[in-house]
C-alpha cells in the first residue's frame, strides 16, 4: 500500500470516501505512523561495493538520495547507486575536482516506487583515488505528496 497525500485540502474528502472497501484515511493514517525508513552508510576509506540492504515489507518509494565525500579524493568520480532487486533505479556522482565536504542529491523529483518483497541496496559502483569519510543517505517512505 502506498498511501497519497493530497497537498489540496478540496481534495481531503475522498480521503473519507468508502468507494472501494477500504478506509482510505487510514490507510493514510497508518502509513504516517510507520514513518520513513533510512539506508545509511559511511566509511572512511569508501571502497567499492554494497554498503546498506533492505527488504521492503510494503510498497514504497525512494523519495530521496543523497552522497557527501569529506575528502573527493585526487582522480575520478565516486559514484554511489540505489539498487532494487539488482536493477539501478538512482545514483548520485561526486568528481574529485569538487571541493571536500561536497555534497550532492539526486534529483527524484520523481520517486522511484519500489514493490513490497523487494531488496534495496545503496552500492558505490565507483571511488575515486584517496577519498576519505564517505556518506550516504536513502530515504523509503511509502507517502507521496501530489
Amino acid at each position: 500500500m502506498t498511501a497519497v497525500l493530497k497537498a489540496s485540502m478540496g481534495e481531503a474528502a475522498a480521503f473519507l470516501s468508502d468507494d472501494h472497501g477500504e478506509d482510505n484515511l487510514l490507510k493514510v493514517l497508518t502509513a504516517l505512523a510507520g514513518g520513513s525508513e533510512r539506508l545509511t552508510y559511511f566509511q572512511a576509506t569508501p571502497s567499492t561495493g554494497d554498503k546498506a540492504r533492505t527488504l521492503t515489507t510494503e510498497a514504497t518509494k525512494l523519495t530521496a538520495l543523497s552522497l557527501k565525500m569529506g575528502t573527493t579524493g585526487d582522480a575520478n568520480d565516486t559514484d554511489l547507486d540505489v539498487e532494487v532487486d539488482g536493477n539501478v533505479v538512482a545514483s548520485v556522482s561526486i568528481n574529485n575536482a569538487e571541493a571536500d565536504g561536497t555534497v550532492k542529491s539526486a534529483d527524484l523529483s520523481t520517486p522511484v516506487d519500489i514493490p513490497a518483497g523487494s531488496t534495496v541496496e545503496l552500492v558505490v559502483s565507483a571511488v575515486t583515488t584517496n577519498p576519505a569519510n564517505g556518506e550516504a543517505t536513502a530515504v523509503l517512505s511509502p507517502l507521496s505528496v501530489e
